[in-house]
């Protein structure tokens, strides 16, 4: 049976008071003005997080995990570093010929000697999946069950 000073005890250890989740504001709840936003942010950014996201995943606009896929096809893993790259962007044959390459020009390697052919390492690798006979397709992270339509026909329509 339980009693009262039982009950107390459990919830003590339990520490069930800070386990209750915080109100957290959602951008719907929230007016949108100049406090939100940084008018600096292209000269006063943060290049890494804390958890130490390098300065070439920061900068990719798709945030693929640059590093990752490198490492993965430096070892000759080219199936995993192309499902690496589809985790975040389904269309790398794509991207590898269209895209800007600002990564390269974050590249840490470049203080060394020249920044690493991030582009051609992945083109390389969308190229590979492009001449396979079933090619790699990423799991579908959600299905809404819709119907929707894409305005634009370039890589943000994607």
């Amino acid at each position: 049976m339980w009693t009262l000073t039982t009950v107390s005890a459990v919830e003590n250890v339990l520490n069930i008071e800070s386990q209750t989740p915080k109100h957290i504001d959602l951008p719907s709840d929230t007016a949108w003005g100049p406090d939100k936003w940084n008018p600096d942010y292209r000269v006063n950014r943060k290049e890494s997080l804390d958890t130490g996201t390098s300065p070439c995943k920061s900068t990719c606009p798709a945030h693929i995990s640059i590093p990752g896929y490198i490492k993965l096809a430096s070892q000759g893993r080219y199936k995993e570093a192309l499902e690496m790259i589809k985790k975040d962007n389904p269309f790398p044959a794509v991207c590898g010929r269209i895209c800007p390459a600002l990564c390269e020009s974050e590249c840490t390697r470049g203080d060394l000697d020249a920044p690493v052919a991030i582009d051609d390492v992945k083109k390389f690798l969308a190229e590979l999946d492009l001449s396979e006979d079933s090619r790699f397709i990423p799991e579908i992270k959600k299905d809404f069950d819709k119907k929707i339509a894409i305005v634009g026909a370039g890589p943000a329509g994607l």
